[in-house]
């Protein structure tokens, strides 16, 4: 432990023969500065005493191949990490009860791995719906592993969030114990997709192997240019086919959000400070719908406009995330070009930003 102080310390760091003792006795308060740089020349002394918390425990290596790219793309081939930089993450490992109660803890790591947005980022997008719609705001990516297991990511999160790397295929492991107390809890043995920005960790797999670019495939009606945008509602078709209506979109708990935001998108660019105010779209969701452990891992929503614009998010990145970016839903009665505007505040380009909202699918992908 860094502040663990041996009493006993004391009269021995005086001593001729003292820097050849275990230096995990010794503390940074006690150690004469004489021999200070003697002792941190040690990788592993020196990430007990310095003042990062999360390398106090050596790297472990992940054991994995690996995964194969492919889907609505002109080159599938299997990911190549040679030429990519090491990310590097944190993450509370927060999973669902076995036994339907509580969510159980079973883990603080940091992972080091290469970020999904880096994997993808050459991979030549050749969507199956190019002709009804040329834009990459409705493609997602799904990475499965050989048991079958699956998640799903919005091409959003990989690309336009400014949590894109935060996303990574972990091939090495470093366990990030508390200092005052003995908990432990086992490491994983095999390279790990993890998604660190999610509160309950159901996109984190083990041994991905497989990692499949799709665009959303339901059509959306209308035509590019279509003016004006208003319509009174959303309507939401849900992946059980229950169909929703959003009218009033004032959540029963009456919470409000306001993002200030420097406004910029990819194509046209910069577009001034602004300031959103809403509700969060995952409340308005909870109280229309029930979501499941599945729908979080591999549910994605498209919205669209009258003008067939169309975004996708995944469920987890509206309804279980930790940073408390929200998605939030505007409501503008008397705004002729769109009454409701869906804003992701996490997003560094405003290119998810979805004026006069008419339609939405919820889909779990299979």
């Amino acid at each position: 432990m860094k502040k663990t102080c041996l009493l006993l310390s004391i009269a021995i760091i005086s001593l001729p023969g003292a820097i050849a003792q275990d230096p995990d006795a010794i503390s940074g308060e006690t150690l004469k500065v004489e021999y200070l740089q003697k002792y941190l020349k040690n990788p592993s002394v020196r990430a007990k005493y310095n003042n990062d918390p999360y390398d106090n425990e050596k790297a472990l290596k992940l054991q994995g191949k690996m995964p194969y790219v492919s889907g609505e793309i002109l080159n599938p081939g299997e990911a190549c990490f040679d030429k990519l930089l090491q990310r590097t993450v944190v993450v509370k490992e927060y999973y669902p009860s076995k036994k339907d109660g509580e969510p159980e803890f079973r883990g603080s790591f940091q992972y080091i791995g290469y970020s999904l947005s880096d994997i993808v980022r050459d991979y030549v997008i050749s969507k199956d719906n190019r002709e009804e719609y040329g834009l990459t705001s409705d493609v997602y990516v799904v990475v499965e592993n050989d048991s079958g297991k699956s998640a799903v990511f919005s091409w959003g999160e990989l690309f336009l969030s400014t949590h894109n790397h935060d996303i990574i295929i972990a091939t090495c492991v470093q366990p990030v114990f508390p200092t005052a107390t003995d908990d432990k809890w086992p490491l994983p043995e095999q390279t790990r997709l993890v998604a660190s920005n999610d509160y309950i960790t159901l996109r984190n797999i083990d041994n991905p192997s497989k990692i499949f670019i799709k665009s959303f495939p339901v059509s959306f009606p209308g035509s590019k240019g279509l003016r004006p945008l208003f319509s009174p509602e959303i309507e939401i078709i849900g992946n059980n086919g229950k169909t929703a209506v959003i009218d009033d979109p004032e959540t029963a708990n009456n919470i409000r959000l306001s993002h200030n935001i420097v406004f910029f998108g990819i194509h046209k660019g910069i577009k001034g400070p602004r300031n959103y105010t809403g509700v969060p779209l995952s409340e308005v969701l909870r109280e229309k719908f029930t979501f499941t452990d599945d729908d979080l891992a591999r549910g994605i929503i498209a919205i669209g406009a009258k003008d067939a614009y169309r975004v996708v998010f995944s469920l987890s990145e509206i309804l279980n995330r930790t940073d408390m970016g929200e998605v939030i839903l505007l409501d503008e009665p008397d705004n002729e070009d769109g009454r409701f505007i869906v804003h992701p505040g996490i997003d560094f380009f405003a290119d998810r930003h979805l004026k006069g909202a008419k339609l939405a699918y919820i889909m779990l992908v299979e």
